[in-house]
Order: C-alpha cells, then structure tokens, then sequence
C-alpha cells in the first residue's frame, strides 16, 4: 500500500493545523531543557549561610569576638576593633575608678569548637598602680596583665566553654581622673 504524494500532501493540508502546536511545544521544550541543563553545569558561588548546606566543603568555623556592651559606673566609651584577621583591640575609657575592685563582662567569645590559643597584650595604660587582669569566666581564672606598673602578656587557652571575658581592675586607693585602657588580643591558629 503506497501513498502518493497527492494523498500524503492532502493529509497534512486536513491535519496539519492540528500538529503544529505539539510541534512548536516539542521545539520550545527541547529548547528549555537544553538551557535548563547548561545552566545547572555553570559554576556558581554560594554565601556562607548556602555553604554550609553543601555536601564535600569544609570550612574553617568563624570565631567572633563581639564587644559586651552596658551601663557601668566607671567602665565607658567601650570599643572592639578587628585589626586583622586574628587581631582584635579592645579599649575604654576608666572614670574615675574608686578603691577597690571594678569589673565588668567586655568580650563574649562565639563560634569556637576547638581549643585555641589566645595571647593578650595590654598595650597601654595610664593606670600606674592598679592591678589590671581578665578573667575567664569558664575556667574561673583571671590573668594579670598589669601589677606594680609591670605588664604581662598571656597566653590562655579557650575553648568551646569559654563564653565571656571581664576586665577587672583593682585599685589601692581611689583616682580623681579619667583612665585609658588598651588591649590586644591574638587568637592562634
């Protein structure tokens, strides 16, 4: 059984119209796909929220050191800056301290799942007889930074537990003027 050219052509004349659309909807979802497929195979970038859903990539955590603020009699003008990468300074001005202990929570440590080192430099003051320390409240240890106008450098290990560090400084006798407080502070690798 052989269809002449005249039948097949009288075929698509009387069907045709009806084929058309399924066929421009075949190309159009031909078309799509393929897009769809070279779009799915370009590189792409993620931010660090969508980075941490992705299966095979291991990133360092992020420890953040954020400055505790507050009202506080003597402790004020409060700042942290990130100085590098690791390098965190901390400064303050002290007003007026009274005789005795003043303390005060300044820096709550985040973000840490593995015991690091952590060095703290006092590097400057102009409180010549106070005794200046942080104190750790995890491991209920303070360090001296300053005693007898000598300064101390510390190296303390911190670790998931460690959440908050105070400054604590305790003075003799009382001080009749403003004092400036600056620490550094460098988280080892």
């Amino acid at each position: 059984m052989e269809i002449d050219k005249r039948e097949l052509s009288r075929i698509n004349i009387k069907f045709g119209k009806f084929f058309d659309p399924f066929l421009i909807l075949a190309i159009l979802f031909i078309l799509t796909t393929s897009i769809l497929a070279v779009n799915n195979l370009s590189p792409r970038t993620f931010s660090k929220e969508q980075m941490a859903n992705v299966l095979g990539i291991q990133e360092d955590s992020e420890i953040n050191f954020t400055l505790i603020r507050g009202n506080h009699n003597y402790i004020t003008s409060e700042n942290l800056e990130e100085r590098g990468k690791n390098h965190f300074k901390y400064t303050t001005l002290v007003t007026k301290p009274p005789e005795g202990r003043v303390s005060k929570p300044i820096i709550q440590i985040d973000g840490l799942y593995e015991e690091k080192e952590l060095k703290i430099l006092l590097n400057y003051t102009n409180l010549n007889n106070a005794k200046i320390s942080i104190f750790d409240e995890s491991q209920d240890t303070s360090y001296i930074l300053q005693k007898d106008s000598q300064n101390y450098s510390q190296n303390i290990n911190i670790n998931q537990n460690t959440n908050n560090l105070y400054l604590v400084i305790e003075n003799v006798r009382p001080v009749f003027f403003n004092q400036y407080i600056e620490i550094n502070f460098f988280l080892n690798p």
